[in-house]
This record gives structure tokens, sequence and C-alpha cells, in this order.
């Protein structure tokens, strides 16, 4: 009788600490505070765009768990360094590993082209810019980003809306 007690006891603390296949249950662990107030980033991007390839480079911040910043600047075929401070909000997470940020921003270009420099006068162009971001972290420290954009041009009629889309990598620290 005590035998039997000892063994369904023992069964049953195993049946409610273990799977039916003998392994722990999962727990969902993090390891470290992401997106969290203070965090801070620096990140390289290259992205197309409308007739513009380009490399970029930013400073990303955290504000809060859902709200971070980023001053970001870069290069476009060579010619066009672009100038650019957004605001994301976070509209969904998973398993504080996969963020999904709205952002908005404003942003402002300078062309560097030489025949802008004599007959050009429209070199500098300030806009707004609007889009999504997907963040992806890899391990701890490293992040890989997604990003969809569209700057709106105020200055330049001619080509007022337009699109980017980049990935690169972001390291947190």
């Amino acid at each position: 009788m005590f035998k039997q007690k000892i063994i369904i006891s023992l069964v049953t603390f195993l049946g409610l600490t273990f799977s039916v296949f003998g392994k722990p249950n999962r727990v969902y662990v993090l390891q470290r505070p992401i997106h969290t107030h203070g965090c801070h980033g620096i990140e390289v991007n290259y992205g197309v765009s409308h007739k513009m390839h380009g490399v970029s480079a930013g400073y990303a911040y955290h504000i809060n768990e859902i709200w971070h910043m980023k001053l970001s600047g870069g290069f476009y075929n060579k010619n066009l360094l672009t100038v650019y401070n957004t605001y994301h909000y976070n509209l969904f997470n998973h398993y504080e590993s996969t963020f999904l940020n709205f952002l908005v921003g404003c942003q402002g270009s300078y062309k560097f082209h030489h025949a802008c420099w004599e007959h050009c006068a429209k070199r500098f162009n300030i806009g707004a810019q609007l889009g999504l971001e997907l963040e992806k972290y890899i391990t701890d420290y490293l992040l890989l980003i997604l990003l969809a954009e569209t700057p709106i041009s105020f200055l330049d009629k001619n080509d007022v809306f337009n699109y980017r889309f980049s990935a690169g990598l972001r390291i947190t620290f």
C-alpha cells in the first residue's frame, strides 16, 4: 500500500512537471530588456527606391516600450544626401523578438549633381515620411530591420510621392 502511494505521487509529480514526451514545458524567459527606456542602437541599411539605391546609417533611442525615435542619413545614387528623423510606434510584438512599427517623421535632402550646381535652383528638398518597420531580434544585441517607407516631398512638385524599401542590421546597447 505504501509503495502504491509513492508510485502514484511520483507519477503525479512527474506528470505535472513534464509533458507527455518527458521534456520539460517551454517557459518563455526574457534574457535582457528589449525595447525599454534608454535602449540605444546603431544601424546600417541598404535600400532601393524609385530610380535610386543607396546606403544609410542611423541611431535609434527607445523612449519607452512603445515609442522610439531614429535619426538617420545616407547617400542615394552617390549624389543625394538625405537626413531624416522619425518616430516609431509599436503596433505589434511577438514574444519580444519580432516588432512591427509604424513610423512618421520629417526628412531633408540635398542634391550634389554637377549639373545642378550651375543650372538647377532646386537642390534642397524637405518632406514627410510614413512607413512600416519590421524588427527581428537575431541575437540579444543584433536585429534584422526591414523597412517600407513613403517619402512625401513638399518642394519638388514632379516627384511628390516616392517609395523606399530597405533592409539592414542594428546593434543595440
